[in-house]
């Protein structure tokens, strides 16, 4: 635990991790798009099916989807008062 916290602590060694993250999200999509324009390995069924990286970028707005709905209307319906528990 320490060393995950002496990792994001530092400044330089985070921007290094999230141009690495970046770098792997690049490369996904682009793998998608060499998979399925390039090699034609499967079709789609929708007309939207093929678009390029459509498979990355639906997967990656359902995410914000959940968790924008479970930060703004869940955690209201879910959560207590501080006080609650005392």
């Amino acid at each position: 635990m320490k060393a995950l916290q002496k990792l994001l602590g530092n400044p330089r060694s985070l921007r290094m991790l999230k141009r690495g993250f970046g770098a792997g999200v690049v490369i996904v999509a682009l793998l998608e798009v060499l998979v399925v324009n390039v090699l034609h390995l499967g079709h789609g069924y929708f007309w939207f099916d093929g678009l390029p990286a459509f498979g990355s970028l639906y997967g990656f707005l359902s995410s914000v989807i959940i968790i924008v709905v479970a930060k703004f209307i869940l955690y209201p319906l879910v959560s207590r008062k501080e006080e609650h528990y005392d």
